[in-house]
């Protein structure tokens, strides 16, 4: 419909035209460097949105719908970053027969994790109407089966659009207190912590409410930009074949982090005790040399500081390295 008779779309235009004129207001997702994002949850919970508003942040959603129609996981590139939305969880059909089985979403994740490398996963759900009970089994579900996933996984509460952010936090600090959670401790299987999003509501658009859809999508730019922060960090991707024990080890080790992160920081999961424990050997050095090179060549730029800061890691990897081996024929030594 032309934005002359309808007026939601001239608002929409409106925005769209001071927010193209500040490209930080929408930043684009480069694609020098390539990531991939699954989106996980309950049926319904707004995963197939995040994607949308991902790529545009004026995305108009349509009507309410009563059944989800995500059937098969669903793969969408925005610049460098890959979106996998997989189906929900306790599906709703209007035909009994096309309901999707949570065995047959799991079974459809595991086809996904080992055909495609995942650097982050994100379990989406809604508090919009409280946390109830297909929620809840489904966190539980994930972490049950999926244990080494806790270190690559972060929670995202849909339909935030209209919320303050102390309104955001009250809404965390309810579902970390909620009996269950604490029960099943699954505050802590968020290891990459709590983000939020949401996109401009229907009712706004349909009312052609002009201060309610500034005012929304004011909110959607400031999540989707901490949101788009956190997928494109570093995130270890390890390899699903080989380090699968590790990673279940890892998930296993008693770190107690906060649940939410401000601004999207990235929290370092690896405390003195963990490093001090762990065993240290070549394919260690390997992904701590190529971590570092990830992170420190971040800017883009290739200087003598980062060269300099490349040599002392080097240093110190090598170092851990032969501290390792003696260690190991010392023990050997003693063994005979």
């Amino acid at each position: 419909m032309d934005a002359s008779t309808d007026p939601a779309s001239a608002i929409i235009k409106s925005l769209r035209d001071v927010r193209d004129r500040d490209p930080s207001l929408h930043r684009m997702v480069p694609d020098t460097e390539l990531r991939t994002l699954a989106l996980i949850g309950s049926s319904r919970a707004g995963k197939s949105t995040i994607a949308k508003v991902l790529s545009d942040s004026l995305y108009r959603p349509p009507g309410p719908q009563l059944y989800s129609a995500t059937r098969q996981p669903q793969n969408q590139w925005i610049g460098g970053l890959q979106i996998v939305d997989m189906p929900g969880f306790y599906d709703k059909q209007k035909h009994l027969s096309s309901l999707l089985t949570n065995e047959a979403i799991f079974e459809q994740l595991q086809n996904v994790m080992s055909t495609v490398s995942i650097d982050l996963y994100a379990f989406v759900f809604s508090l919009i109407s409280g946390i109830n009970d297909e929620d809840i089994q489904s966190m539980l579900a994930v972490k049950e089966k999926l244990p080494h996933l806790s270190e690559r996984m972060m929670l995202v509460v849909t339909h935030c659009e209209e919320l303050y952010q102390d309104q955001k936090n009250d809404l965390i600090k309810d579902f970390c207190n909620h009996p269950d959670v604490v029960h099943h401790d699954l505050r802590n299987f968020f290891k990459q912590g709590t983000f939020f999003i949401g996109c401009i509501r229907y009712e706004s658009l349909k009312q052609q409410n002009r201060r309610a859809i500034t005012f929304e999508h004011t909110n959607v730019l400031q999540m989707r930009d901490l949101l788009l922060d956190k997928c494109l960090k570093t995130v270890h991707n390890t390899n699903n074949n080989n380090n699968n024990n590790q990673q279940t080890s890892t998930a296993n080790n008693d770190v107690t982090l906060p649940l939410y992160q401000q601004g999207g920081t990235h929290h370092d999961n690896t405390d003195e005790k963990t490093m001090k424990n762990s065993s240290f050997g070549e394919s260690d050095c390997w992904f701590y040399c190529c971590h570092c090179l990830r992170t420190i060549f971040s800017c883009g730029k290739t200087c003598l500081c980062c060269f300099a800061l490349c040599l002392i890691s080097c240093y110190y990897v090598v170092k851990m390295l032969s501290t390792a081996s003696a260690a190991s024929v010392a023990d050997e030594k003693i063994a005979d």
